[in-house]
């Protein structure tokens, strides 16, 4: 199970959402309205309209104070993790000494966070061959690490045309051409454990070639592949890295994974979720 994963329950998911929060104040009054209607067309005493304003009133306030409650619980998570951020990407400029502007991190691309952890483990391994799935700044930021180390290659997978194209000129920006391939490697149908799975072409690696990291941050979707078709190249001290392990979609890929081949797992609250998978006699 993910760790990471934390599920809100019903109540949370609609206390949260000040959309919904609005939308049951305004069905609270308009029923409150039609009650008070009512009450008043019968003929009524208003001793039952004051006690039904006044538990609306009750309800409504209730209502407001649990909706600021877990909107202030939202605000002061992307303050913890903007400052995290912030420290990791104080953290990278620190160990690199960069040569032209990093693009933008976060969002689509690699998060601070997540890039300070794979800097970590390229710094104590310093392997001879990494292999990304996925492109961007994250590989920038290896290409440094490796060029620091004074040993090792990275092989980055991008099926996207225009994004490898982009990043190779990023590479170049970067003075990183010994360090860094970016490899155009379209999506293919092949046959994966008996089923068939949309993966990279992965022809420009050799079959012969160890991998000692391998960085799983690509593509949206289709990252099952990434595992059957590369675990047989791992070095036997290989370190597999995996990103947005707060997705549903990754967490079940992992736990797949898990069954199949002798790793084990270490989960990293980062802002995506972060999953270290190695071999278990480490």
């Amino acid at each position: 199970m993910n760790p990471l994963l934390q599920r809100k329950t019903w109540i949370q998911r609609l206390l949260s959402d000040h959309k919904k929060v609005v939308l049951i104040m305004v069905i609270s009054v308009i029923c409150w309205g039609l009650f008070s209607l009512w009450q008043m067309y019968e003929g009524k005493d208003f001793y039952a309209s004051g006690l039904s304003g006044f538990l609306i009133l009750f309800f409504l306030f209730i209502l407001i104070f649990a909706h600021l409650h877990y909107r202030f619980l939202k605000i002061q998570n992307q303050q913890n993790n903007l400052y995290r951020q912030q420290q990791a990407l104080s953290s990278i400029h620190h160990l690199i000494d960069l040569r032209s502007p990093l693009p933008a991190m976060g969002e689509w691309a690699a998060s601070p966070d997540f890039m300070q952890i794979i800097i970590e483990i390229l710094l104590e391994k310093k392997p001879q061959t990494v292999v990304e799935c996925g492109s961007g700044v994250s590989s920038i930021v290896i290409g440094y690490i490796l060029e620091k180390n004074k040993n090792g290659q990275l092989y980055s997978l991008e099926h996207l045309k225009q994004y490898a194209v982009r990043n190779e000129k990023l590479i170049k920006q970067h003075g990183l051409e010994n360090q860094v391939n970016i490899l155009h490697t379209p999506l293919i149908q092949r046959q994966v454990n008996d089923e068939e799975a949309k993966w990279y072409n992965i022809s420009q690696i050799a079959d012969n070639q160890l991998i000692d990291i391998l960085i799983i941050d690509g593509p949206t979707g289709h990252r099952y592949p990434a595992l059957p078709v590369l675990f047989p190249q791992l070095s036997d001290t290989a370190v597999i890295i995996i990103d947005d392990c707060k997705r549903e979609k990754d967490t079940k890929n992992i736990m797949r994974w898990l069954q199949e081949f002798p790793l084990t797992a270490e989960w990293i609250d980062t802002e995506k979720g972060t999953c270290i998978l190695r071999y278990k006699n480490q």
